[in-house]
């Protein structure tokens, strides 16, 4: 399927499948939202690097029984995930590799 954007014909992704791989890599937030959905946020709950590895790891090594789609997507949420940015950083290096 092809698509056409500003009269440049370009490919389009979207017809493939991809999985997501969502990490809750902390509960801590800066901010106080009345509507929020993380309640009782505690800042001692982070997700470890080791705790994240291990979570890599379970997928790579099990995707053939897990999933057979085309793309994975790796999700950071949180109270506010950029808090563990250089957690972050660290497991989508160690995905990569």
């Amino acid at each position: 399927m092809e698509e056409y954007l500003l009269g440049k014909e370009i490919r389009s992704w979207r017809t493939e499948t991809a999985r997501v791989i969502t990490f809750v890599v902390t509960q801590e937030c800066n901010l106080r939202c009345k509507y929020c959905y993380m309640v009782d946020k505690q800042s001692e709950h982070r997700m470890s690097f080791e705790t994240a590895k291990k979570a890599v790891d379970y997928f790579i090594d099990n995707k053939e029984n897990l999933f057979n789609d085309d793309y994975v997507i790796l999700d950071f949420i949180g109270g506010e995930p950029l808090i563990e940015i250089d957690l972050i950083d660290k497991v989508v290096d160690y995905f990569k590799i």
